[in-house]
């Protein structure tokens, strides 16, 4: 599947997912490290590897809202939620994110969030948080790729990033995912900014 086509699965996907609220803006950040991601398909798929960056481009021209950002080691990134309806999260793959996730459900925000399913052994490992889950045919490779230690995309919709934030993050020194650090570092959604809506001309004008 190209680039292209994978947006455009994600959209139907998601607008049939959120019917009744057609007046909401999709916006899709895939964040990735792409050399990791490149190691990984050569050692298992070279075919895919060589097409990533086709793919990368396909995805961003599928729709105006729709960016992959290579991050290198870095996978999370801080980011600003305002004005933000739902949270759709295709990062089950890593467990370390459930920790991150039951903060924010503690602090209200349970509503917000929702799981966009990947593999059903990764939905069963969030199942315990009690988040809605749906799932989008054909969007994700049946084959799910084994390697250890590698990154795999995630799939963010439906916010404006404040990019200042994302890029302040982009510099840290500590570059720990969830799994190595699930208690420390609490990187991905900030969803404490998802019901605060500041004087930013920035936000307001994405909005």
């Amino acid at each position: 599947m190209g680039g292209r086509e994978a947006g455009l699965k994600l959209v139907t996907g998601v607008t049939e997912y959120l019917h009744g609220q057609e007046d909401l803006q999709l916006w899709a950040y895939v964040f990735l490290n792409k050399h990791g991601l490149t190691q990984t398909l050569r050692a298992t798929k070279l075919e895919a590897a060589e097409m990533l960056g086709d793919f990368m481009i396909g995805f961003s021209q599928a729709s105006q809202r729709f960016m992959i950002v290579d991050v290198g080691a870095l996978i999370e990134a801080e980011i600003c939620l305002p004005r933000t309806e739902k949270i759709i999260f295709a990062g089950t793959h890593d467990g370390g994110y459930k920790t991150i996730f039951r903060s924010h459900i503690t602090s209200g925000y349970k509503d917000k969030l929702v799981l966009l399913k990947t593999y059903d052994e990764d939905a069963a490992r969030f199942a315990e948080l009690g988040l809605d889950i749906f799932p989008i045919e054909n969007l994700f490779d049946p084959e799910k790729l084994e390697r250890p230690g590698t990154a795999i995309a995630k799939l963010i919709g439906c916010y404006t990033p404040k990019w200042p934030q994302l890029c302040k993050s982009a510099n840290r020194q500590d570059m720990h995912t969830p799994d190595e650090k699930p208690q420390e570092d609490d990187l991905g959604v900030d969803l404490e900014n998802l019901t605060n809506f500041p004087n930013d001309p920035d936000v307001n004008a994405a909005n």
